[in-house]
Parts: structure tokens; sequence; C-alpha cells
């Protein structure tokens, strides 16, 4: 019983994960809170660019370049994270999952939304601490012990949304946790690469 509380609170509960819904209409606001974790890095540490000693017509677009950024980089990362995986997750799953007119992966969407966004609230607590939040700006980084535990905790929370939704048991869990894990090292160099010469040569 303990082990599964602790499961609840740190994984988020399956009831959770049970009551997420297949609707497209609200995909846009998962993109911008994914786009918004993905770039809040680079606003943070250059915010100089964005705000100090710049005119407010010159605030005004970075500030618009900044936001559009932010649907373009979220859509983005949902799609590559979430398309590879669901097709993934529909091959090692139980066979009496339905899936019909892509619910699933909406749902996988929404699931990675939600580990995306306690990601962003420890970034945001440890950029008002003074961090430069989890993980880097940097494509060619290598990461700290504490942004690979951070990463695996992001991983698991994923992996067990998926199982609930996949209806994944056992061995599966394990291959999906293996396969999510080592996308989503994959993924982070290529978001970074699109932000550091995409977004940043745009601020004016």
């Amino acid at each position: 019983m303990n082990e599964l509380k602790l499961l609840d609170i740190f994984l988020l509960p399956k009831s959770f994960y049970q009551g997420i819904k297949s609707k497209r209409s609200t995909l846009y606001i998962a993109f911008i809170l994914v786009g918004i974790n993905d770039l809040l890095p680079y606003i943070s540490q250059n915010s100089h660019k964005l705000f100090t000693g710049k005119s407010s017509s010159v605030v005004t677009t970075n500030i618009l370049v900044s936001t559009a950024f932010i649907i373009f980089l979220g859509l983005i990362d949902a799609f590559l994270f979430c398309k590879p995986l669901g097709d993934l997750l529909n091959r090692i799953s139980k066979k009496d999952v339905s899936i019909s007119g892509g619910g699933n992966l909406v749902k996988l969407i929404k699931i990675y939304t939600a580990a995306n966004v306690l990601i962003l609230l420890i970034n945001i607590v440890s950029i008002i601490l003074g961090g430069g939040g989890s993980g880097s700006t940097d494509y060619t980084y290598s990461p700290s012990v504490l942004d690979t535990l951070v990463n695996v905790w992001f991983c698991a929370i994923i992996v067990r949304g998926a199982g609930v939704v996949y209806k994944l048991e056992g061995r599966n869990k394990i291959g999906a946790f293996i396969a999510v894990y080592a996308w989503s090292l994959l993924l982070l160099p290529a978001l970074s690469f699109i932000s550091s010469n995409l977004y940043l040569p745009l601020l004016k």
C-alpha cells in the first residue's frame, strides 16, 4: 500500500490517467505547455536580449516571436516524441486495446504534457532560486547526475500513464521505459539545436 501511495505521489495516480480524454480540441493547450517547458531555459538565460535596453516595440516583437515559437516548438516536440512512441506502444500493447481515430495518440500527448508540466514547475523553482533549470540550452552538453535523475522521473511518469492507456504489463513496461528514455535522450539535443539556431537569431 505504501509503495502504491509513493507511486501515486511521484508518478501521478492511475485514476488521473484513466480520466484523460481523447478530445483533440484541447491539444493546443498541450502544445503551449510543452513549448513553454522547452523554451523557458532560453528565455531565462537570454532575458537581456528580450527586455534589457529595448524599446517597447522591440520588446513587443520579441514577446510575439517567443509566443509563436513556443507553440511551434511544443507542436514539434509533442509529435516527434509521441507519434513514434505511440506506434511502438500499439505493437507491444495487449491486443484488446481499442484504438480508433488516433484517440490513444491524443491521450499519450496529454500524458507527455502532464510530465512536462511537472518538469516545468521544477524549472520555474530552479530559475527563481538562481539555477538554470533542468537540462541545458547547449545541444552538445553532457547531462549531470541531477539531469539524469529528473529525466528518469520524467520517463517513468510517461510510462506509467502509457501503461494505463495501452494496458502494458510486465516486460512490456520495461521495454516501453527503455524506448521512452532512449528517445528522450535523442530528442533533447535536436530540440536544443532548433531553439539555438532558429529561436535565438530571431530575437532583436
